[in-house]
């Protein structure tokens, strides 16, 4: 309600993010895209303002060089996933496409330098955890950032 007052909004439709609501981080929502089956979240880090030409800019360049960056996905899920494989005793999902059928994307992150990370979580937390794979994205460049419990 002050927000309103004030001149900030709590929620706006955005016309490449969709609708997204204000909260501590930024700006957030529900999305789709043709190369995830299940919405997933979006996420805007930006302390002031509401998102800009350069944050829709980076969704939309990410979105179009996502199929090319799967490969480099999938051996990036896979290295992180080794260490948690042998730490916890979990059954052994050995290769980049075993592993890949058990993720999902959960979650995109925009930063306001341009940069993205990804979140996936496995589609089924009681089969295995309920963690979550964080992969930073820059231009065509993957890499790991962390891996959550």
């Amino acid at each position: 309600m002050f927000g309103r007052f004030f001149g900030k909004a709590d929620s706006i439709k955005d016309p490449v993010l969709g609708a997204l609501k204000r909260d501590e981080s930024g700006w957030s929502g529900t999305i789709t895209w043709p190369h995830s089956e299940w919405p997933f979240s979006i996420c805007v880090f930006r302390k002031t303002g509401e998102p800009t030409e350069g944050d829709r800019l980076a969704f939309r360049s990410l979105q179009a060089v996502y199929p090319s960056l799967v490969p480099m996905i999938r051996k990036t899920l896979l290295e992180m996933w080794t260490p948690v494989e042998k730490r916890d005793e979990l059954p052994k999902l050995e290769t980049p496409e075993a592993l890949w059928r058990e993720l999902i994307l959960q979650g995109v992150w925009i930063h306001g330098d341009g940069r993205a990370e990804l979140c996936y979580g496995f589609n089924d937390d009681e089969r295995w955890l309920a963690g979550a794979f964080i992969l930073g994205v820059l231009g065509r460049n993957v890499r790991a950032v962390r891996y959550e419990e």
